[in-house]
């Protein structure tokens, strides 16, 4: 009895409970309430400690409603170039407890989309018309020529009483702007520009008469000569464009005749590609300045796009060439290659990407050993990058 009561006491004073062994000692002459009042604890706690649980203890924190097959799927309704990244955030919690019985709420689903950077933006239509090979080909037309080499040509529509499509409000009141009730005329809008290294030349016209073959041949009439040095003229396939036997019959020298005495060439482009035209940015920003100036009459349209046009003229082009001409042109080809184009300042994005790799290697003894050479040695590559603001492609 003076020996339990040391046990109990010297026990006590490190206020904790002792092993569970000794407890068992005690049991034989306390209760487990008793031993529960004597060291200040629960009775549970007291179980507890005399039978340990397997189980492995959770952690601490709140415990996560999206993992295993639920996160699986939501990474793949919300991946590249995936079909299903046109849900909306409730039909994806449906298709989960549809697919994997699990229950959870849209506001999760928000939450898990935010962690995991993914947002809801404006879709880039890729279409189907489109021949990668042509893609392909063009790439290797333009690979070796610099970008002040090239020019290039499009067209676009305004309509007279267009208007701004967004502004600000308070919240939970619409934002209201005023706005005819009708479309108005219809005008086009044809646009030429120069890449050059001082600064860019831009040449264009409005009229409200359709645009053909006459029209297209007498607005290039109309460009200055392109200089010395050998241009290369980017356009779409649209018809009136090269239109051979609509030039033929109206006594017209060909497009290639045309541009020859423009010391000019035109470029074959690939179809439904404009992506890949630089004017096409261009006429983005215009049309959205247009849209803010609220131009409802023809007058009001020719001044607010003539000023525009003043400042494209003192703006540097090569951006909009480098854009379609190098970025687009080279993620266009890398798509359809299956080749992922990875920031490699993305530190943390690269080591998780190479995670999923290994995840996804595991199922094959064979790919995940050659995967795991590769996966290390990379790593160790980017431990000695990291951190350095100058480094060699060639060292990777």
């Amino acid at each position: 009895m003076i020996l339990e009561t040391e046990e109990v006491n010297h026990s006590c004073s490190k206020n904790k409970l002792p092993c569970p062994h000794i407890l068992t000692k005690l049991l034989q002459r306390f209760t487990q309430q008793e031993l529960a009042d004597i060291y200040g604890v629960n009775e549970k706690t007291i179980r507890r400690k005399l039978k340990p649980s397997d189980k492995l203890k959770q952690k601490r924190g709140r415990k996560r409603k999206i993992r295993g097959k639920v996160r699986e799927l939501l990474l793949a309704f919300t991946a590249y170039r995936s079909k299903d990244n046109i849900l909306t955030q409730q039909e994806m919690v449906d298709r989960i407890q549809e697919e994997e019985k699990v229950i959870i709420s849209q506001q999760t689903v928000s939450r898990f989309l935010i962690k995991w950077k993914r947002t809801y933006k404006k879709i880039h239509p890729r279409y189907k018309e489109q021949r990668i090979s042509e893609v392909k080909q063009f790439e290797k037309s333009i690979r070796h020529l610099p970008l002040t080499q090239f020019s290039a040509i499009d067209e676009c529509h305004f309509y007279l009483n267009e208007s701004p499509r967004r502004g600000y409000a308070p919240i939970g009141q619409r934002a209201i702007s005023p706005a005819p009730g009708s479309k108005g005329g219809s005008y086009s809008l044809i646009i030429w520009v120069k890449n050059r290294k001082e600064h860019s030349m831009v040449c264009w016209d409005l009229t409200n008469k359709p645009v053909n073959t006459q029209y297209f041949h007498d607005f290039l009439d109309k460009v200055k000569s392109l200089g010395e040095e050998e241009d290369y003229l980017i356009m779409d396939n649209v018809s009136f464009h090269r239109a051979p036997d609509k030039r033929k019959k109206l006594g017209l020298p060909s497009i290639e005749e045309q541009l020859l005495l423009k010391n000019s060439k035109p470029l074959p482009f690939p179809a439904r590609s404009p992506m890949l035209n630089p004017v096409e940015p261009i006429i983005n920003t215009v049309r959205h300045n247009i849209e803010k100036s609220r131009s409802w009459t023809f007058e009001k349209l020719k001044d607010s796009i003539d000023r525009e046009m003043k400042k494209l003229n003192q703006e540097d082009l090569s951006k909009y060439f480098k854009k379609c001409l190098q970025d687009n042109l080279l993620n266009l080809i890398n798509e359809v290659d299956g080749i992922i184009v990875i920031d490699l300042k993305d530190w943390e994005g690269i080591r998780r990407a190479i995670t999923a790799i290994d995840e996804w290697a595991k199922k094959d003894t064979y790919i995940y050993d050659k995967c795991k050479e590769i996966t290390n040695e990379f790593l160790s590559v980017m431990d000695k990058v990291e951190g350095q603001q100058e480094w060699k492609k060639t060292d990777i």
